[in-house]
């Protein structure tokens, strides 16, 4: 008997698999009969932390969605930020709101700036929702709502490098409109400078706008223009993307140029210009397919040159001071303090006077008598590798020292010094040089 044949063996005897789906759909969406609330805290939403960006799709009960489209604000979830909506003032988690959309319920009222399919670059949240504000007609105006609104997002693409521009845009009815994938033209790219972080962008005609303070020409020749959001004076926005529409956009020698933008697409009295702009990622690096990091200030750098807190070579009294002062060194922003001192008591006739050094810190504690200072009963002294209390020089017998202070996690520290009588034939001497190295 003939043996059935295997569909899924290709004509050269090989077997086909099943193609593996495609699909990304993230939880089976949101559904609402009426405005949504603002969300609340972290219970809600949907996980978007494995995606660099998510394809929504919005629509409505068929039979009830003539004329509608959607009022639509994204949020995203991000859990270590201060004063939160977590229930206490830490780091504990907040929605973020973004720029509205205008969304095409019906499809009808699908048009170049309106549709029912939008993509949001996830921008490191961990959550996001799509709060349906309103049900609104082609003007604006609030209308009667379908039966039921629902949106659906998928995960859009996991490549650092495959996110696409959300541009603001609007029409009289949205605050902006994201850019979509769909389509073809540069619009799709990534943006890495923008107006007016990076550079500003100024009114020329009614066809071409300058463009100053970028960190390159903005030219043709090494970059391209991505698009431009227009707000006029009346607070209206307007988006132009290169390539999408019969929008061409073009730059030379900082110049930018539009066409088939109608007449005068741009005015004087145009209040701002956000200009979307692809250039070289010049972190990349072809031949190990990488991102090069540099450390611009390495903390192990960042440390100060020695200084001195005192230099006192000829002493003739009998001094209980400290340096550099009564205020000491202040630690902000350093972790180690090092000391070398040189000490000389010095001899008052046929007597040895003593000179005694000792060191002090304070977090500036103040319980109404004024900044405490405690005394340190240890420091490092490298010369006799041990942990030592003072330091003491007596007579014409000079001491020499270097003291450490690792980890120091206070705010001051300052050097005590005191002489148990007058060095007069031979004078006293206090030197010390300090230095301090960055956390």
């Amino acid at each position: 008997m003939k043996p059935d044949n295997d569909t899924r063996k290709n004509p050269f005897n090989a077997r086909d698999y099943n193609a593996p789906s495609n699909m990304t759909r993230i939880g089976n969406g949101v559904e609402c009969t009426a405005a949504m609330a603002e969300p609340r805290n972290e219970a809600e939403g949907t996980p978007v932390q494995d995606w660099t960006s998510v394809h929504v799709i919005f629509y409505a009960e068929r039979a009830s969605d003539a004329g509608c489209l959607a009022r639509v604000r994204p949020w995203r979830w991000y859990s270590k930020q201060i004063d939160g909506q977590s229930g206490v003032a830490l780091e504990v988690g907040r929605w973020i709101p973004d720029f509205e959309v205008l969304v095409a319920l019906d499809p009808a009222m699908i048009t170049g700036a309106i549709s029912s399919h939008y993509v949001w670059d996830t921008r490191s949240a961990e959550k996001m929702i799509w709060q349906v504000l309103d049900v609104v007609d082609a003007n604006g105006v609030s209308t009667t709502w379908p039966t039921w609104v629902k949106y659906q997002p998928f995960g859009y693409n996991t490549q650092r490098d495959a996110l696409v521009v959300a541009i603001a845009a609007g029409t009289a009815g949205s605050a902006s409109a994201s850019a979509s994938s769909d389509g073809d033209g540069p619009a799709v790219l990534k943006a890495t400078h923008w107006s007016p972080v990076d550079g500003t962008v100024a009114f020329a005609t009614g066809i071409t706008l300058t463009t100053a303070g970028f960190p390159f020409v903005v030219d043709n020749a090494n970059c391209i223009i991505l698009g431009i959001a227009v707000v006029d004076d009346g607070g209206v926005w307007t988006r132009y993307l290169n390539g999408i529409d019969g929008i061409s956009i073009d730059a030379t020698a900082g110049t930018v140029a539009i066409g088939g933008a109608g007449a005068a697409p741009f005015a004087a009295t145009d209040t701002e210009y956000y200009l979307y702009v692809a250039y070289q990622d010049k972190a990349y690096t072809l031949a190990t397919d990488s991102i090069r990091t540099e450390e611009i200030q390495p903390l192990n750098h960042e440390h100060t040159q020695p200084e001195y807190i005192i230099n006192e070579l000829d002493i003739d009294t009998a001094a209980d001071d400290y340096a550099p002062s009564a205020d000491g060194v202040i630690m902000d922003g350093y972790k180690d303090f090092a000391i070398q001192l040189h000490l000389l008591g010095g001899v008052d006739g046929q007597t040895d006077r003593t000179v005694a050094v000792t060191f002090e810190g304070s977090n500036d504690l103040d319980a109404g008598a004024g900044r405490e200072w405690v005394v340190l009963s240890v420091g490092y002294d490298l010369g006799s590798d041990q942990t030592v209390a003072s330091w003491v020089s007596t007579g014409s017998v000079p001491t020499d020292a270097l003291v450490d202070f690792d980890n120091w996690m206070h705010r001051r520290i300052r050097m005590h010094y005191v002489f148990d009588g007058i060095p007069v034939d031979t004078l006293g001497e206090v030197v010390a040089i300090a230095r301090r190295k960055a956390l």
